[in-house]
């Protein structure tokens, strides 16, 4: 729902994308009638790990991130009705489009959450190299360091 509590019909194509600034948390509903997909498109005021989740779904909806380009740049396709995320390291000043797209035939409401973090801390150190290749720390050579895995 959006501040006059409706829920959110974004655009159904990049052209039409609905801008958002982040973070968001929202209400929407896709694959009824001529709503074939949502659009949403931000540019990231910081650097760091963008988290975005579909949740509170009845049917099979997909999660997707794209460039500002168009290109592709990663996908959240559970089976049915199971919640979606991606995690994606972005880059202050950058431009990104995420689209809720129903698989098939499929219509649901769902709930999207999208947050940028400047990355994790868990170590205590300050030095999480990531779970994800997509937001692994860059390094130069020689490096020494210590941590941990496995820690929640």
């Amino acid at each position: 729902m959006n501040n006059d509590g409706l829920i959110v019909d974004a655009g159904n194509s990049q052209g039409t994308a609905t801008t958002v600034t982040l973070p968001y948390n929202e209400l929407g509903s896709a694959g009824f009638g001529a709503d074939e997909n949502d659009y949403f498109y931000f540019t990231a005021a910081k650097s760091g790990q963008l988290s975005i989740s579909l949740s509170g779904l009845a049917d099979n909806l997909d999660l997707r991130l794209y460039r500002e380009s168009g290109a592709h740049i990663m996908s959240s396709t559970n089976i049915g009705n199971a919640d979606e995320s991606l995690i994606y390291q972005v880059l202050a000043g950058q431009s990104y489009y995420f689209r809720v797209d129903p698989a098939g035939e499929a219509e649901s409401n769902y709930r999207l959450q999208a947050t940028i973090s400047s990355g994790g801390q868990r170590d205590g150190g300050g030095n999480d190299a990531s779970d994800f290749i997509t937001s692994a720390r860059f390094i130069s050579l020689p490096y020494a360091d210590s941590g941990s895995v496995g820690f929640a």
